[in-house]
């Protein structure tokens, strides 16, 4: 359901094959606040408080980029349900969703990633080369084992996961330690071992339909 403000302004930025059912008068807070939406017969029909602060998606705050209901499942005033859209100015009206068409576990160019994991990665099932360069392993002057993974931020019919093990048997969730957005739909993460305390350690990446 669009509702714009001043409707000659969205119709310059997004064209006219974009419903808009109304007007919208005022101003919501870059900071957050509370959403409701109420049916002419009092039900509520959504009731929502945002923010832009952690654990809230970061850069919907003043940088043009609209906050995306991406999992609904999780419950709408769930931070975890939300992400930014792909593009500034979000997409009204419309998806920018990336989904994903074909066979899971094919592996078309022979480079050991299935092509859901392609598709969650933001890579091409057709280039050897393009897959592997999403995912980088490195020992910190620590000694701190981490992985950097690049994931594709509109991939929002897959759940990624990465866990950590000692002994590849028993496994845990690993560590996210940061996460930072690198181009319009990707996304760089970097993980670590929780503290196993062994001389060896491993990593594995798990991408799951919901």
């Amino acid at each position: 359901l669009v509702l714009a403000a001043d409707l000659f302004h969205f119709r310059r930025q997004h064209g006219l094959d974009v419903a808009v059912e109304g007007r919208f008068s005022g101003q919501l807070a870059d900071g957050g606040e509370r959403l409701q939406m109420v049916s002419p017969e009092g039900v509520s029909l959504l009731d929502l408080t945002y923010a832009t602060g952690a654990p809230w998606p970061e850069g919907t705050r003043g940088g043009g980029y609209s906050l995306v209901l991406a999992r609904p499942e999780l419950g709408i005033s769930n931070p975890a349900a939300w992400r930014p859209s792909v593009q500034t100015h979000g997409t009204p009206g419309g998806s920018d969703a990336a989904r994903f068409a074909g066979a899971p576990l094919a592996d078309a160019d022979g480079d050991g990633l299935a092509a859901l994991t392609e598709h969650a990665l933001g890579s091409r099932d057709s280039d050897a080369a393009s897959g592997p360069d999403h995912l980088e392993a490195r020992l910190t002057s620590l000694g701190e084992f981490q992985w950097i993974l690049t994931r594709r931020l509109s991939a929002d019919d897959v759940q990624v996961h990465v866990d950590a093990s000692e002994d590849l048997g028993t496994w845990v969730p690993a560590w996210l330690l940061s996460r930072e957005r690198v181009a319009a739909d990707q996304l760089r993460e970097v993980w670590s071992v929780p503290g196993l305390g062994a001389s060896r350690a491993f990593l594995r990446l798990r991408v799951v339909r919901p």
